[in-house]
């Protein structure tokens, strides 16, 4: 079935309020089907290893259920899906796992997070839009992106960085992402406008008060748009909680 066929199966699983009815395992596979091209993408992406040992998952990751085989940047995008799974179903005890009792993160945070999501997903397509940016977040840390992304305009843009590849992408050639055409026009303008975001400002850098000013100009573009800024950073807190994914995917590391 072409992915634009399975891209509306999931959209209505969505619209009906299935999404986080269903069994995980359903909705991966779901997933894989719609966004078949960007998880194909995806396999290529480079990984930076952790070189902090986590514990061992004793149940098969993401992509080892979808693929039989590990690809790390795909487990990672996949735990950040079902760290949205933990917190739409306040599932405190998941969300944590196994994490270390001096660094678990408290109740009141992830109370703090299921208010960010309640407040933020008013509607069936804000959801389908945060699981498209969810998706498509990394998709710029795959060489291919790149290449065909010169291949089309002979701008060389191999050497930028992940996230500014993927908004050049999106900007320039938003067919090279087949799944933003799934959208509806404003949510497709929220996540673009999301992306360039993410290109301009550092948030590891303005969050340790690293410079500050370079990375605020990013912020000019969210003027008058706070429902466009929380969606990213709605994403942007979910891709932190999955960033362990290919160690560990029975948390959020």
């Amino acid at each position: 079935m072409a992915q634009q066929e399975q891209a509306i199966r999931l959209r209505n699983v969505v619209n009906q309020g299935r999404f986080f009815e269903l069994p995980f395992d359903t909705i991966l596979f779901l997933i894989k089907a719609a966004y078949s091209h960007e998880l194909e993408t995806l396999k290529s992406a480079y990984s930076v290893k952790s070189t902090n040992p986590e514990p061992v998952p004793k149940t098969p990751s993401p992509s080892q259920i979808l693929y039989r085989v590990d690809y790390d940047e795909i487990n990672r995008t996949l735990t950040s899906i079902q760290s949205l799974f933990w917190i739409a179903r306040k599932d405190y005890t998941s969300f944590v796992g196994v994490q270390a009792a001096e660094t678990r993160l408290s109740v009141t945070s992830f109370e703090w997070m299921v208010a960010l999501f309640e407040n933020t997903i008013e509607t069936s397509e804000d959801l389908y839009t945060l699981i498209t940016s969810i998706i498509i977040n990394d998709l710029g840390k795959s060489p291919s992106l790149a290449t065909d992304y010169y291949t089309i305009t002979h701008i060389d843009v191999a050497k930028d960085n992940h996230d500014v590849i993927l908004y050049k992408a999106i900007r320039d050639c938003p067919h090279l992402v087949p799944s933003l055409q799934h959208l509806r026009p404003q949510q497709r303008e929220d996540l673009t406008a999301g992306v360039k975001l993410a290109a301009t400002l550092n948030f590891g850098q303005l969050a340790q008060a690293e410079n500050v000013p370079a990375s605020l100009t990013g912020l000019e573009a969210m003027r008058g748009r706070p429902h466009a800024f929380n969606m990213h950073f709605l994403e942007q807190t979910l891709d932190v909680a999955g960033a362990a994914g290919h160690v560990t995917h029975g948390y959020a590391a």
